[in-house]
């Protein structure tokens, strides 16, 4: 649930009592296939809702992982008491003539087209590779307190304000660009207000500009919806490792934002932390192949550290930039000598108390 302190209006009781389905829409390949089973899961496990509905935006996923997925989540599912239901959407299908693929694919528009193909009243986005950690809020106290808003987001640590992601400032007012701009991994959709607002057709006209964008998806939305997101309490989007460590609560959501992933083996050794938290996670879920067995360890290798230690006394000596990124990568593994345990005890026990023996996948 959405803490009180940041609704703007109070939901009856009724729609307390009587949660509506919660519907998340993701997309996925097969190369992020690992994170979509995790991230489906995880949100299984926290769900508060008696019905879960999930659209896969897919770009090719093979059937055999496809099956692996839906049935390991659904008999996770079932220990939990949970409806749980899976539609597949090939939006590279979906005849697009006004734009073209981006690296191959049309998938990085299907947010902005969402509002166009599906029919509920709204539905959550959430990017494969989030571990959800906590309750999704209500779908319906969202619909009744947030109405007049067309998403709901938390803020993005890279972007602090509109213009700092923007090629059409210009356009804005004074106070327009110093709005918070939001990070799209994980966003409340007010799909009826979308299709009223023409979201699409609006997006088309932008593109049509023939500007430059960053990301097609968070910065196209972040200027057309401008003045209607509504900012959701930073725990529903914490970007794993890209913070402060101290702001890494353990019941936030992890979002492995980034090129690399931590179930991809080319990650590299500066992902310890991230390759640590997700296999465990993984292999909580009873993920038996190499997703889960990347790493069961939360001990550091020595070289590791003593070369990160001696990185930052050199760096810190010649003023380099880089003397920050190494103390962050120092911060991280006391962060998961620290809180991690906790955190792997938290999942058990929810796992445990949903009388959840040995999922296999």
């Amino acid at each position: 649930m959405i803490p009180r302190s940041t609704r703007n209006c109070t939901a009856s009781n009724a729609i307390l009592m009587s949660p509506a389905p919660l519907i998340i829409v993701t997309m996925a390949n097969e190369r992020y296939a690992p994170g979509l089973g995790v991230m489906v899961c995880s949100a299984l496990l926290w769900a508060e809702q008696k019905s879960v509905v999930f659209y896969v935006v897919d770009g090719g996923i093979l059937p055999s992982t496809r099956e692996g997925i839906v049935s390991n989540s659904e008999r996770l599912a079932k220990s939990h008491g949970i409806d749980v239901t899976f539609r597949f959407l090939d939006f590279n299908k979906i005849e697009l003539p006004s734009l073209v693929p981006l690296h191959g694919s049309m998938i990085p528009y299907a947010l902005l087209f969402l509002p166009e193909v599906l029919s509920e009243s709204s539905v959550f986005f959430v990017d494969a590779d989030i571990v959800c950690n906590r309750p999704f809020p209500s779908p319906q106290e969202m619909e009744t307190c947030y109405s007049s808003s067309l998403l709901a987001a938390c803020k993005d640590p890279f972007f602090t304000s509109l213009e700092d992601d923007c090629p059409w400032k210009e356009q804005l007012t004074g106070e327009e660009r110093r709005l918070t701009y939001v990070n799209s991994g994980f966003v409340w959709m007010n799909l009826v207000a979308l299709r009223e607002f023409r979201l699409w057709e609006r997006f088309l006209e932008l593109a049509a500009t023939g500007m430059s964008m960053r990301y097609h998806d968070q910065t196209s939305i972040n200027y057309l919806c401008r003045n209607r997101i509504h900012v959701l309490p930073q725990g529903f989007n914490n970007l794993f490792g890209k913070t402060d460590w101290r702001d890494m609560d353990i019941g936030c959501n992890f979002h492995f934002v980034g090129a690399w992933k931590p179930w991809m083996k080319d990650c590299g050794a500066k992902s310890f932390v991230a390759k640590t938290v997700f296999s465990s996670v993984a292999r909580l879920f009873g993920f038996n192949d190499d997703v889960a067995s990347l790493n069961h360890t939360t001990d550091m290798p020595a070289s590791f550290l003593i070369g990160c230690y001696l990185k930052l006394r050199l760096y810190r000596l010649i003023g380099s930039r880089h003397a920050a990124r190494q103390k962050h990568i120092l911060e991280g593994c006391r962060w998961l000598k620290s809180s991690f345990p906790a955190y792997e005890a938290r999942l058990s026990s929810r796992l445990s108390n949903l009388g959840q023996a040995n999922i296999s996948l």
